[in-house]
């Protein structure tokens, strides 16, 4: 072996023989061992600590205790004063006090001040914790620097890991640097001291919950499960969990319906719940201000009154994104506010001009009525002089946190069942609130709306035709529309070209396009329907969903008009012959001639025409009745041919305007017809004549309650046919059976052929009959209406529009 080679290896086994020696640690002596053992703090006392200052480089949080009043009793509590006194986190106050009491000594690891920038102690490494007692003096200073990390000692088996890292800490009062068991930071961040828990709900306490979001308001309400019967009758055994033996459901209020409530999605609920009762937020903004109250006064809740327009303004409190209201077992309440404010304004733009929406959600909770302990912590005070300040905790949230209550009706619907090849995704029928039906021929737009059509449902919920003056669309072929929907199929898919859409019915300008969006306007389906026809035996319609190019080859015959007859019921009456009494019609012609016909039903149930003889006596007179049948049916089967504008009237008038009568020529009142049913209610309909068209509209029947809560109720107008007017415009002798016989028998001696009086008993109490006395729209009141037997031509008091009090 090379010589030279030997002796250089030589003294490199000697270098590195040296350097271990050198730099091996110094065995640990007893006495040492012991010392590091021992708490550096010995005289520490954690119930002696009153404020903690946490410095880390330029951080700082300061954490004071002060004694606060809650109902009876003194309670200490921790506050975080460089947080304009926020609450602070008492868990992480208690695990920071209680690590600083049991830190041991550990091994020395020098006391040169030149080192202390190795163990990360210099100015500008160094984290430090001062903890002072209510006079102000220091119990303890800590000074803490660089951690050892290591790797966990697993070798005891079956008891804890071992941590064998090490953090050099120093004493303000002394220069020692200590190398302390165990990893050991403070850190000074708001977040970590702050108490953040934005709510204090308990789950399983909550009875029912009320989301107000921009889309509407959702209510959640906890209801006890009906029982459910097993194969022998009885109820579900009786020992299960108290949970089990309720359930949530959507409170859905509809106007004339009873209260709905609607099956949820269980786990959606439970984990909206969930992260309400328990959501926390990233960090606190500036506390609202809200105005000084007395000493006497400090101890009660915060009301939402008292939070100034211009605090709520910073956050966008005024008008909140979302508001959420828990209700408890106890009926306590729990209100959340959450905003998002405008960003500054750019220098130099308009005072006035809105800025951008901030990137931050912000929450607080404005009176509290759940217990006066939740109130003190939620509205701080500061005692300053002889007045007490008071603030509200304004609370930081992010977007995913608060995306997780930002939720509504469909977030906790029960899921909608979903075929996996139904051409439009499954939704709800009530969630539909707007239908649009569109081709070259024409449109129709239906939505939901409150009636304030006078006989049809007014004040309820219907469905009207927006493209047709708001009238009330049939929901029976709405709903029928919605199930047509849901069961179409996807079907097989065609190449969308010029080519193909011509042959399919799609192309430019082609087809039908159907709608339907909820109330935010949300498209829940958008579609194009092309023609149908036979393929290989099937009968199948060319559909293209809306954004695709592709042809859809569903199945079946289907097809959507847009046509008013389609969808709006253009019936004016529609009642049972065999529950007709009485058939009133009343003609005046333009030279003045009067005609008023009146039939009854006598006691065989036929026909009988009523007149008044010269003594004033009704008198009944036979009939052809089978022209009596064709006007009955015709005044009790009454339908248009077309639409007019409705006439609008306040729903406090006793009668309509005169302008309201003009453009269809009702003010001249030259016709009416109507009937009386076997139960005493009367239906009238009126009739007009204006530039060679004849319109009608029905002006008495059913009374219609809740009338005052609309501004303003509606009439329906139709245009009829010329054939319907000449068919009523019938004189007297039209009908007469027999001429002779009419005038051989003397006044009064048909009665014997039963005849019912409409104007008999009923109509001297001013009843129901058209020939009595105040008999009129439907009221069994003198205040009634119109009077078609009384020979005038007069109405009663309160005209056509139906009057509160009325009846039938």
């Amino acid at each position: 072996m090379n010589l030279r080679l030997i002796i250089v290896q030589a003294v490199v086994l000697a270098a590195a023989a040296l350097l271990y020696f050198a730099t091996k640690p110094a065995a640990v002596t007893e006495g040492e061992a012991a010392e590091a053992d021992a708490l550096l703090l010995a005289d520490f006392h954690v119930d002696k600590v009153r404020k903690i200052s946490i410095r880390s480089g330029k951080e700082k949080a300061d954490l004071v205790r002060r004694s606060v009043k809650e109902g009876e009793r003194e309670k200490d509590r921790w506050f975080v004063e460089s947080a304009w006194n926020c609450d602070a986190d008492e868990k992480n106050v208690d695990a920071l006090l209680d690590e600083v009491r049991k830190l041991k000594k550990g091994l020395a690891a020098g006391s040169n001040a030149e080192l202390y920038s190795k163990f990360g102690l210099d100015e500008e490494s160094r984290h430090v914790a001062q903890f002072l007692d209510a006079d102000g003096k220091a119990v303890a200073e800590l000074h803490l620097g660089k951690q050892n990390f290591a790797m966990p000692d697993f070798s005891s088996f079956g008891g804890q890991e071992k941590d064998n890292s090490t953090t050099y800490v120093r004493l303000a009062d002394s220069a020692e640097v200590r190398k302390v068991p165990g990893s050991h930071s403070v850190t000074a961040l708001r977040s970590h001291w702050v108490d953040l828990k934005v709510t204090e709900l308990e789950f399983k306490e909550l009875t029912r919950l009320e989301i107000e979001t921009e889309k509407g308001v959702t209510v959640l309400v906890r209801r006890k499960k009906e029982p459910a019967p097993d194969e022998g009758g009885k109820d579900k055994e009786k020992d299960k969990k108290k949970e089990d033996e309720f359930e949530w459901r959507i409170e859905k209020a509809v106007p004339g319906r009873e209260m709905q409530f609607l099956k949820t999605s269980e786990s959606d609920v439970d984990s909206f719940i969930r992260s309400l009762a328990s959501i926390r937020a990233t960090d606190v903004a500036e506390p609202m201000d809200v105005q000084e109250v007395t000493r006497n006064e400090g101890g009660r809740p915060v009301t939402e009154e008292e939070v100034p327009l211009e605090q709520k303004k910073k956050y966008g409190f005024d008008k909140p994104v979302l508001a959420i209201r828990a209700f408890m077992d106890d009926k306590s309440e729990t209100l959340v506010h959450f905003g998002k404010a405008a960003s500054p304004k750019a220098p130099g733009k308009d005072k006035d001009s809105g800025g951008a929406a901030d990137d931050k959600y912000y929450a607080y909770l404005p009176e509290m009525r759940s217990s006066f302990q939740i109130a003190i912590t939620k509205a701080l005070g500061m005692e300053t002089g002889t007045e007490t300040k008071r603030f509200l905790r304004v609370f930081v949230l992010d977007e995913w946190r608060f995306g997780n209550v930002n939720k509504g009706e469909r977030d906790f619907r029960e899921k909608a069942k979903e075929s996996k090849d139904a051409l439009v995704k499954g939704f709800f029928e009530d969630e539909v609130d707007q239908v649009a039906i569109e081709s070259a021929s024409g449109k129709m737009n239906i939505a939901r709306k409150v009636s304030d059509f006078v006989f049809a449902r007014y004040g309820r919920e219907i469905w009207a035709a927006a493209s047709h003056h708001g009238y009330p669309v049939d929901t029976r072929k709405v709903e029928e529309l919605l199930r047509k929907i849901k069961d179409l199929k996807m079907g097989e898919v065609i190449e969308g070209n010029e080519k193909n859409d011509a042959a399919c019915g799609l192309g430019k300008g082609e087809g039908v396009r159907v709608a339907l969006v909820d109330k935010t306007q949300k498209a829940i389906a958008d579609f194009t329907v092309g023609k149908a026809e036979k393929v290989k035996d099937k009968e199948v319609t060319y559909f293209r969903l809306a954004g695709d190019k592709d042809i859809r080859e569903v199945p079946g015959t289907h097809a959507f008009g847009v046509a008013a007859q389609d969808w709006i019921e253009y019936t004016i009456t529609n009642c049972e012959l065999a529950d007709v009494d009485a058939v009133i019609v009343r003609v005046v012609r333009e030279d003045g001639t009067e005609i008023e016909n009146i039939f009854v039903r006598n006691r065989t149930g036929g026909w009988a025409r009523q007149t008044i003889s010269d003594s004033g006596q009704a008198k009944f007179l036979k009939v052809d009745e089978a022209k009596v049948d064709a006007i009955a049916n015709l005044v009790t089967h009454l339908s248009g041919v077309d639409l007019a504008p409705p006439m609008a009237v306040s729903s406090k008038s006793s009668s309509i305007p005169e302008s309201q009568l003009l453009p269809y020529g009702f003010e001249k009142d030259f016709m009416r017809a109507g009937f009386q049913k076997s139960d005493g209610s009367q239906l009238m309909v009126r009739f007009g004549t204006k530039d060679g068209k004849h319109y009608a509209f029905m002006y008495s029947g059913e009374r219609q309650m809740g009338m005052a809560a609309l501004p303003e109720i509606k009439f329906r107008v139709f245009e009829v046919r010329d054939t319907v007017v000449k068919a009523f415009d019938k004189d007297a002798d039209f009908f007469s059976a027999d001429k002779k016989e009419e005038k051989k028998e003397g006044a009064g001696e048909k009665k014997e052929e039963g005849g019912k009086e409409p104007g008999g008993d009923k109509g001297k109490e001013g009843g129901d009959a058209p020939g009595g006395e105040g008999g009129g729209q439907g009221g069994g009141k003198s205040e009634g209406g119109s009077q078609p037997g009384d020979g005038e031509k007069k109405e009663g008091e309160g005209g056509e529009a139906p009057k509160e009090g009325g009846g039938k």
